[in-house]
């Protein structure tokens, strides 16, 4: 029963998760991250099977995976702009809990509602007016047409699940500030199960290819959408919906945008710094693209515990910052940080002992998977600095402070990463291990600037309310 994890607040209608303000730091952090862990594992299951299902349409091929690995950056733009509206509205209601703010809580999900209806709108057409120009652009100087080609097919029939993506990150920002994660869990579930068994379906039976997929995609979205929806139809959320845009509040709707903003402009720098990646590493060769976009989708393992306790970090601390529990809040960043640490450096050792056992299931071109596997032994351990900066940002997020998790994302990446593997690739001549230096560079920077930012944030941190 839904019930039994709550306690009343004193507002009407508010629900507190129980041990949320007192009690043990580590159980509460588990208890929200596994949903996040299982959505995370279950989205690297179905990108490893919807990266499988591709190549088995010619497994000779290096077009297929560097055609549709340009959409990639795409992708990634879009879920900056998602992800940015979800930690608005999920910073938000997760304050406004703490503080028992219910006229807040009234207004929170229409607001965000249209924040993202606006936006999905103005992308999609974007999206379609100019998607052959932006796919020639990320293809470089070396990428064949038939690989140009097989971009373009993937990334018209996966447009629609983008948009479908704005509109649920709503949904599932308020249901992550409120700290129900389960139902983000299941949502997740549903979408790479309904994926992963249509993708045979369209891309062999009805001998779709590449399109096939980005349609299984965006049926397994709208799948997950439908049943979102259904959680607060059922009022299973204490937050209420109104489904009525004009209830949205412009003092809320500029709260969502000033932090979830901020997310996006980070995510987006994000999305930058891999379109002129991509850019460098096909200019070396298709075969690098290839092995460069394989990596882009296996290293998410790494991804997973950061993604998960950086999901709970944002309920856990934005709550405590709102009652004002200043001191529990510096202990939740301090003890999640530690775990996210601790679980990348066991994934990344798995990884290195496993990666070239995964890579020969991808491809059967030695060149490849050779690329693959070096990526992985120069790269992985980095990603302890990016696990790092992921949970520090969601502290920042979660306090209203977005700005700092943006500065250090363009340090790192914008102002170190893409310069330095611009300047060994094409002046030096040092091909992929010039793209490996940039990359390991501004993923270990990401560490104890991060640390250090976080400590002198918490350290001064002090109570401001919503309004």
């Amino acid at each position: 029963m839904d019930d039994e994890i709550y306690i009343k607040a004193e507002s009407p209608g508010a629900k507190e998760i129980h041990g949320m303000f007192d009690g043990p730091i580590l159980p509460l952090a588990l208890r929200l991250s596994i949903p996040f862990f299982i959505s995370n594992i279950i989205g690297l299951l179905y990108l490893v099977i919807d990266t499988y299902f591709i190549t088995l349409i010619d497994r000779g091929s290096t077009a297929l995976i560097s055609g549709t690995g340009l959409v990639f950056p795409v992708y990634f733009l879009f879920l900056a702009l998602g992800m940015g509206i979800n930690i608005g509205v999920s910073s938000l209601v997760a304050r406004a809990i703490g503080e028992r703010n219910q006229p807040a809580l009234e207004r929170a999900a229409d607001s965000g509602l249209l924040i993202a209806a606006v936006i999905a709108v103005a992308t999609l057409t974007l999206g379609y007016v100019f998607g052959g120009d932006i796919l020639h652009f990320l293809a470089g100087s070396k990428l064949s047409e038939e690989a140009i080609g097989h971009g373009m097919r993937f990334f018209y029939f996966i447009l629609p699940a983008l948009g479908l993506l704005l509109l649920g990150h709503v949904l599932l920002g308020v249901l992550q500030g409120e700290g129900l994660t389960r139902y983000i869990a299941t949502a997740s579930v549903l979408s790479a199960v309904v994926n992963i068994a249509l993708d045979p379906v369209l891309i062999f039976y009805f001998d779709m290819g590449v399109a096939g997929a980005g349609l299984a995609t965006t049926l397994g979205i709208a799948s997950a959408g439908v049943y979102v929806i259904s959680i607060f139809v059922k009022k299973k959320s204490s937050i209420p919906i109104h489904w009525d845009l004009t209830r949205a509040s412009a003092r809320l709707i500029g709260e969502i945008i000033r932090v979830g903003s901020v997310q996006s402009l980070q995510m987006a720098a994000m999305s930058v710094t891999f379109m002129f990646l991509n850019n460098i590493v096909s200019s070396i060769g298709q075969d690098a693209m290839n092995s460069f976009a394989l990596c882009g989708r296996t290293d998410q393992v790494l991804f997973i515990p950061a993604f998960a306790i950086s999901g709970a970090t944002i309920s856990m601390v934005g709550q405590n910052y709102g009652r004002g529990n200043l001191a529990r809040v510096r202990s939740i960043y301090a003890r999640n940080m530690l775990l996210g640490l601790a679980m990348v450096l066991v994934l990344a050792i798995v990884y290195n002992m496993a990666a070239e056992w995964i890579f020969y299931g991808f491809s059967s071109v030695e060149s490849v998977i050779r690329g693959s596997v070096s990526q992985v032994r120069a790269l992985s351990f980095t990603f302890l600095g990016v696990s790092v900066a992921m949970i520090s940002g969601s502290t920042f997020q979660a306090t209203g402070r977005p700005l700092p998790a943006l500065l250090i994302t363009l340090i790192r990446m914008i102002f170190l990463a893409v310069p330095t593997a611009y300047l060994l690739v094409h002046v030096f001549g040092m091909k992929m291990t010039g793209v490996f230096i940039g990359l390991g560079a501004g993923n270990a920077l990401a560490l104890p600037l991060s640390w250090a930012w976080t400590w002198l944030h918490l350290k001064n941190l002090k109570v401001r309310a919503i309004g």
